[in-house]
């Protein structure tokens, strides 16, 4: 008869546990091991790849109290005054009349984008071009438009229902059915790559913007607070996949 039995000493399984023979045992699949490894980092990478990152843009602006005597004697008798200034000053920056008017000094009403062989990524004053429409159809917003560039002097023009395809020159007015438009190059472009076959920025697409949608689009991106209690001095924020067209926003809001 077992009359009593340490809870505290290893069992025979325990005892006979070998860590050698366990790992020698799953020894021969390292080359799955280490293959695994390669693709997590592989796939992490091509993520990183795939997805366009967003920049944050911030600026800092001033508002200048004209009423500071009044505000001294306010405090001296101890009636807190209300930072009206600060919250007229943010629903002026958030108004829809403001922004259209900054809006409308920017070119926010074409949007366009580098069609890759993975993935399309938006450009902005690096596309190799400018798209400018004489009486734009409403129409023509719920449209994409696609540009590929031939040479140096010629492209051709597709709607994205492909109803109509246009070979035409820069500088040149042309119509596809949506009014006259007219492709200008921008200097800042290596049109000289265009005869080398592995040059791969050729292909383009473009989507004109109403002012009601970059309206409302910039509104709910743009962020407005105060840089800590009691300050006068208000912080801008924006995100953007694209930092000098978010940049170009802040500094015209702001002027």
């Amino acid at each position: 008869m077992d009359h009593g039995r340490n809870l505290n000493t290893p069992s025979r399984d325990q005892e006979d546990f070998d860590v050698i023979l366990f790992l020698n045992r799953y020894r021969k699949y390292w080359f799955l091991y280490v293959l695994g490894i390669f693709l997590a980092l592989g796939a992490a990478r091509f993520y990183n790849w795939y997805i366009n990152p967003v920049f944050a843009i911030t600026a800092k602006l001033m508002v200048k109290d004209d009423n500071a005597a009044t505000d001294k004697l306010l405090q001296q008798i101890s009636i807190e005054k209300p930072a009206k200034n600060l919250e007229n000053e943010i629903e002026i920056l958030r108004s829809h009349n403001l922004m259209a008017k900054v809006l409308n000094e920017l070119e926010f009403d074409v949007s366009y984008f580098l069609i890759g062989k993975l993935k399309k990524s938006e450009v902005y004053k690096d596309c190799p071009f400018q798209i400018k429409a004489d009486q734009l159809p409403y129409p023509a917003h719920f449209q994409e438009f696609f540009v590929e560039l031939l040479d140096t002097a010629t492209f051709e023009f597709t709607v994205s229902d492909a109803t109509n395809i246009h070979t035409g020159k820069f500088n040149e007015p042309f119509d596809v059915g949506y009014g006259s438009m007219v492709l200008t190059r921008r200097d800042n472009f290596p049109f000289e790559q265009l005869g080398n076959p592995g040059f791969d920025k050729r292909q383009y697409s473009i989507k004109f913007n109403t002012i009601s949608y970059n309206q409302n689009r910039y509104i709910s991106k743009l962020n407005i607070g105060l840089v800590r209690p009691q300050s006068t001095i208000l912080q801008v924020y924006i995100e953007d996949e694209v930092p000098q067209k978010g940049l170009d926003f802040v500094s015209k809001l702001l002027e």
